[in-house]
């Protein structure tokens, strides 16, 4: 029983952090390559730092969230 509740901790730490990765890198992509502005496929360097920026921030977040949850479900599950 100990290893299915862990299981599903790590589980949702995971679905947490694919889901802030999508969200953060997406808001990213919008606000640098401009998309408000010149629509989604514009192309150019513009899109291209935007699409880097987003995958970094979405990736920065995604492991903050991915530590915060694993750790957070660690102490619960000692309580």
């Amino acid at each position: 029983m100990s290893a299915e509740m862990g299981l599903g901790r790590v589980v949702a730490a995971l679905v947490g952090a694919v889901v802030s990765f999508c969200v953060v890198g997406g808001a990213v992509f919008y606000k640098v390559a401009g998309v408000g502005v010149s629509g989604l496929r514009h192309g150019g360097p513009v899109v291209l730092a935007g699409a880097m920026a987003g995958l970094f921030g979405g990736g920065l977040v995604a492991m903050l969230m991915l530590i915060t949850a694993l750790r957070w479900g660690r102490k619960g599950g000692r309580e």
